[in-house]
């Protein structure tokens, strides 16, 4: 759920906080299911072509996301996880809170801090 408010709430004279929903979107688009609740294209142009490249993003990864739905239903694994789900033994993964697994080939690791760029993982 990208946006996590209500249009109305938005309305009263709290803007949307463009930085916080591109971040948002971003870490979305590696998830199996993207929903909006508050509309991209509302938001200035700029923050609106940002939201639609990491749909296409999103677009992309669904070959390799639909593949790991079929596992799942096959055999319970999940699509996304925690770090120590395939690390059990490294304890420092049981403390990562801020990073997941998309499968056995991807790592996310969202940016976080207001006006940060990049991060360390």
């Amino acid at each position: 759920m990208v946006g996590g408010g209500w249009d109305a709430g938005f309305q009263a004279g709290k803007p949307m906080d463009e930085e916080l929903f591109i971040r948002w979107t971003e870490a979305s688009a590696l998830l199996p299911i993207v929903q909006f609740s508050y509309a991209p294209w509302r938001l200035s142009s700029n923050a609106a072509a940002i939201c639609r490249q990491y749909v296409r993003l999103h677009e992309e990864f669904s070959k390799y996301t639909w593949c790991l739905a079929i596992r799942a239903t096959q055999d319970g694994t999940p699509i996304v996880k925690p770090l120590f789900y395939d690390f059990p033994r490294d304890a420092f993964c049981y403390r990562v809170r801020d990073q997941f697994l998309l499968g056995e080939r991807f790592v996310a690791a969202p940016v976080l801090t207001p006006g940060a760029r990049h991060r360390r993982i």
